[in-house]
């Protein structure tokens, strides 16, 4: 038991190592909050609360507003309200929640696990995955357009999401950091959206990039594989 402990551990040193290193490497302001958020979840995982709050706040004060700050709020009711079991402190955190976002999901969450009555509450259908509107299922992207895979970082497997204006050959090639063809995949799809699962099996721990090729288009999205 303490070598699958200490085994771990290390994967979780590795993985904020790493993040680190993304965090210092990048110069776009939203990967590297994105960043920082995988590092609250990393550190969270490994037990480290103060960092782990500590650096939810950091986040919180440099976004203000959008979706860290919301997720960054929510994470830090859950260390108070789960974690350290510190009522008080989770009690001011669901309330920014209510302030700030009173119709998102995650604050109806928040809300339901501090035992308030959330039955009569309605969110709009746009934030509830599993009840679509039903002209969103006709109607086709309008381009193509390759989003973040979730989760990311990884292991063992994530999901690519494509959109595609028509059918056609999509083409994803994933490549390491000098830029050389690490895995590559040839799919045939029809217009619409789309979630590929790609489990890789040969990649070693690192940063790496999705080049999606659709027709005469490529798009690419930055990865990170802990093995």
């Amino acid at each position: 038991m303490a070598d699958v402990k200490q085994c771990a551990d290390h994967k979780a040193a590795d993985g904020i190592e790493l993040l680190d290193d993304l965090h210092r490497s990048v110069d776009d302001p939203d990967l590297r909050t994105f960043a920082l958020s995988q590092k609250v979840s990393q550190l969270r995982e490994k037990g480290n609360m103060p960092a782990a709050i500590a650096l939810s706040e950091t986040i919180l004060s440099d976004s203000r507003e959008g979706s860290y700050a919301l997720t960054s709020l929510f994470d830090l009711f859950n260390m108070y309200h789960k974690d350290l079991e510190n009522c008080e402190m989770a009690l001011f955190y669901l309330n920014e929640l209510k302030a700030r976002y009173p119709e998102s999901a995650l604050t109806l969450i928040a809300r339901s696990d501090m035992g308030e009555n959330v039955s009569n509450i309605k969110l709009a259908k746009r934030v509830l995955p599993e009840e679509p509107l039903i002209e969103q299922e006709t109607i086709l992207p309008e381009a193509f357009a390759l989003h973040h895979a979730y989760p990311n970082p990884f292991n063992p497997s994530t999901r690519i999401r494509v959109e595609l204006p028509e059918s056609g050959e999509l083409i994803l090639d994933i490549l390491d950091i000098r830029g050389r063809v690490a895995d590559h995949m040839l799919l045939n799809k029809q217009a619409g959206t789309h979630e590929i699962p790609y489990a890789p099996k040969q990649l070693s721990t690192g940063i790496y990039f999705i080049r999606a090729r659709f027709k005469d288009q490529i798009q690419m999205r930055k990865i990170m594989y802990l093995k």
